[in-house]
């Protein structure tokens, strides 16, 4: 404390920015992305080795699920190709959900519909049936990894999920979800405490907002017709990488 106190104000918050820098670097090579590094790790292996869970740990599959031939058919022996790669026990069917059979599929962001579903299975350990499969295509019976159900069940919970986004504009990706629970339990007590509190506050101002908007105060979504900086602001806001907006409690709004 002494020696950065010598070196002045610039000089000890660039040793403080150097030992971030180096704290950053080492959870580069060995934090959550490890295996970004190694081809011969594959995206969903590695995501789910940091955790301590394997392919038998994904409890559902969101299917990005058109009802289209091609698509079901597709997607299905997709799904039924990366478990086998991964090692998922033969006969530990993973639940197909198909959400829009309730939400249709909307124009854009249907994976931000489907995610939300997904929290609440993850939420509650439901993992809801497609209410109108009632006539499952024989050209599925292959698909020895995936169970299409129509009524819901109630597990003892959901430690993974993977969401898919199949086949829009010729491409795919897709999701993999952790429950948080895995995230929670690295904290310490104080971390945890803390990151509780936060959550507290944060589930507050949701709420104020929510009643805000019931009541009129202002609508759900506020589309803004400015930057938060003004004309004067702008060049040594936009050539300053270390410059950050404050919220003006009073404004309601981003200030400079």
């Amino acid at each position: 404390a002494a020696e950065l106190e010598e070196l002045g104000p610039d000089g000890a918050a660039e040793v403080e920015a150097s030992h971030l820098r180096q704290c950053r670097a080492l959870q580069d090579v060995w934090g959550n992305e490890f295996w970004k590094r190694n081809p011969e790790i594959s995206p969903l292996r590695g995501s789910l080795a940091v955790w301590g869970l394997t392919a038998d740990d994904i409890g559902l599959a969101s299917f990005h699920g058109t009802s289209t031939v091609a698509n079901d058919k597709n997607e299905s022996r997709v799904l039924n190709a990366q478990m086998r790669q991964l090692g998922r026990t033969p006969g530990h069917v993973l639940p197909a959900v198909c959400q829009k059979w309730l939400t249709g599929h909307s124009k854009g962001a249907a994976a931000g519909f489907m995610l939300n579903g997904v929290i609440q299975s993850m939420r509650t350990g439901l993992i809801p049936g497609n209410r109108n499969a009632d006539n499952i295509g024989a050209e599925l019976k292959d698909c020895d990894y995936s169970v299409y159900l129509s009524k819901t069940i109630q597990t003892p919970g959901i430690k993974a999920a993977l969401l898919k986004s199949f086949g829009f504009g010729q491409l795919g990706g897709e999701l993999l979800i952790i429950h948080p629970d895995y995230l929670l339990a690295t904290l310490n007590e104080e971390t945890l405490g803390e990151y509780n509190a936060k959550l507290q506050q944060r589930n507050v101002n949701a709420l104020r907002y929510w009643q805000d908007v019931l009541v009129g105060n202002h609508p759900f979504v506020q589309v803004k017709s400015s930057p938060p900086y003004t004309p004067e602001q702008e060049q040594g806001v936009l050539l300053d990488p270390t410059a950050r907006a404050h919220y003006d409690l009073k404004t309601g709004q981003y200030r400079f």
